[in-house]
């Protein structure tokens, strides 16, 4: 069966290859065929799906399949890379336009923690929540971090924003600190509560 679907991928339909990608018990043969097909949405669900290999996900990732950072942040926010923290940092270092072009994406791969309920019914972990806590504190100080320079540097949402770092598990002392004198009541409030329980 697998070698019939294999030899036909090229002939499908695109909801034939979607429905392929959404299955979780695809052999690695199938995911490396639809990652070598140029059809995002088919990529797009490989990324969703809890049975990714390894090897797809490692190409998903390459500067080959996509050098922009939309996969990397999605890989990383579905959990395809909690255990290997340098691909955090890769994301970081090599796409720091990201965050101008498509911040919610970035917070989502790095800091929002709580907000992955859809990935959990697919049987995914929330990325987020294995971020490094140097990473989050470079993060807080690089983009989120009143400065002189950027005396206003808050817009809508941005007690929300600064409220999830502090909610973040791997939030520490030196960040709870940090966000405990942002200037916005919300967030202080919570990140005072952090400083009490990390005391």
């Amino acid at each position: 069966m697998s070698k019939q679907l294999l030899d036909n991928i090229r002939k499908m339909r695109n909801d034939e290859i979607v429905g392929l990608a959404k299955n979780r018990f695809l052999p690695k043969d199938l995911q490396l065929a639809i990652v070598d097909l140029p059809y995002r949405t088919g990529h797009k669900h490989l990324i969703e799906n809890a049975g990714l290999c390894a090897e797809a996900r490692d190409m998903l990732w390459s500067d080959r399949v996509n050098s922009g950072y939309v996969y990397k942040t999605e890989l990383i926010t579905n959990g395809h890379y909690k255990d290997e923290p340098e691909k955090y940092w890769e994301l970081f270092d090599k796409h720091p336009s990201a965050w101008y072009r498509s911040e919610w994406r970035m917070l989502h791969a790095f800091v929002y923690s709580k907000h992955a309920w859809w990935g959990k019914a697919q049987g995914l972990e929330c990325g987020a929540n294995y971020t490094p806590t140097d990473l989050l504190n470079t993060i807080y100080d690089q983009r989120y971090k009143k400065s002189r320079f950027q005396p206003e540097p808050y817009s809508f949402g941005s007690h929300y924003r600064h409220k999830a770092f502090v909610e973040h598990p791997n939030c520490d002392l030196k960040l709870a600190i940090k966000v405990s004198t942002c200037g916005l009541a919300e967030a202080e409030k919570k990140a005072f509560e952090k400083i009490v329980e990390l005391s």
